[in-house]
C-alpha cells in the first residue's frame, strides 16, 4: 500500500474511533449565539463537514456552516447537505457555523 493511501487509511480509522467514541479525545465546547458565529477548527486536516455539522448542538438549531477562503465562499446546509460545495475543512480553519438558537460546538482541545 502507498504511503499516502495508508496515512489516509488511518486517518479515516482515527476519524472514525472519535467519532463512535473509542478514543477518549479531549473536548472544549465553544458556546454560539443566535446568527453566525467564527468558530476556529481543531480537528485534522480533511476533516469531513458532516463531522462538523454533528459537533453542535442542539442539532436541530444548525443552518449552515460557510468558509471563506482565496476570495470564494463555499458552503454547507444543514437542510440541502448533497447541494453543499463546502464537503472538509482543515485544522486551524475559520468558519461561520450559523445557527437559529443558542448552541454549542464541541471541539477537539489542541
Amino acid at each position: 500500500m502507498k504511503k499516502a493511501a495508508l496515512m489516509a487509511a488511518l486517518l479515516s480509522a482515527l476519524l472514525l474511533c472519535l467519532h463512535v467514541g473509542l478514543v477518549a479525545a479531549q473536548t472544549e465546547s465553544e458556546p454560539l449565539v443566535a446568527g453566525c458565529n467564527p468558530v476556529t477548527t481543531t480537528y485534522p486536516d480533511a476533516t469531513p463537514i458532516a463531522t462538523i455539522a454533528g459537533a453542535v448542538t442542539p442539532a436541530e438549531a444548525l443552518q449552515s456552516v460557510w468558509q471563506f477562503e482565496a476570495g470564494i465562499w463555499a458552503g454547507y446546509s444543514a437542510q440541502f447537505p448533497a447541494a453543499s460545495d463546502l464537503t472538509e475543512v482543515d485544522r486551524l480553519d475559520v468558519v461561520f457555523i450559523c445557527v437559529s438558537a443558542a448552541g454549542s460546538f464541541e471541539r477537539l482541545v489542541i
